[in-house]
């Protein structure tokens, strides 16, 4: 809303410089003129940058499926002591999960791993599955490459190229992911496998059916939370 204020203001502004710019013509104000123009220019500039951002946003908005692309912006504060500097972090709410493997799995709901990581050429990779409660795919993400089903979500949100927030027909989030650097991300989401308990990772709180957890830590386990 205030990137498209800000383009429309711009476009009203821009005729107080050519308003002067004409006036100081009339009065063969060569310096008056020049400075006219300059402003002008400046404003012009702006404008079109206001335009294209605002028009990027939009695509990102209607975008079903696309590639998650790494930040460069520093993680939250680690619930997890002595990280090694070369380990892939996930922060889920406000514990977290970090390994040195290859590959690595997070969250596995029965048979399904829901949530893995792996090392690539180009950083972390993170694969992700989120189910609605009938058992459909909402969407799908295979290293960072996401898919939003058309036929099982209500509304997507993305700010930019980094992040993700997927709502399910309930217009419960049901995913949020940021990868806020190419070895850090951050999920929040309701997670699910028909059959078997919810997982709600929250900001402040992750809850697996009855069990609550908080700044837990998860670092270098084959999986870090298995539920039956």
């Amino acid at each position: 809303m205030w990137l498209q204020f800000g383009q429309w203001a711009l476009v009203i502004l821009l005729t107080v410089p050519a308003g002067f710019f004409f006036h100081y013509f009339q009065a063969n104000n060569r310096i008056g003129m020049a400075w006219s123009a300059y402003a002008f220019s400046i404003l012009i500039f702006t404008a079109g940058l206001l335009f294209f951002l605002n028009a990027e946003r939009s695509e990102l908005r209607t975008q079903l499926t696309g590639e998650l692309l790494p930040a460069a912006e520093p993680e939250p504060t680690n619930p997890c002591p002595d990280v090694p500097p070369n380990a892939f972090k996930i922060f889920m709410g406000n514990s977290a999960s970090w390994t040195t493997n290859t590959a690595h799995t997070i969250l596995r709901i029965g048979t399904e791993d829901v949530i893995s990581i792996r090392r690539t050429n180009r950083g972390l990779a993170l694969s992700c599955k989120v189910f609605s409660r009938d058992g459909r795919i909402v969407s799908r993400i295979r290293d960072n490459i996401f898919d939003v089903n058309p036929n099982n979500y209500f509304r997507l949100e993305r700010r930019d190229r980094h992040s993700l927030v997927v709502y399910d027909q309930a217009d419960r989030q049901v995913l949020s992911v940021r990868f806020l650097n190419p070895s850090t991300m951050y999920l929040l989401g309701d997670y699910q496998v028909p059959g078997h308990p919810v997982v709600v990772i929250g900001p402040e709180e992750t809850r697996i059916g009855g069990v609550t957890l908080s700044r837990n830590c998860f670092g270098n386990n084959k999986v870090d939370i298995a539920v039956n």
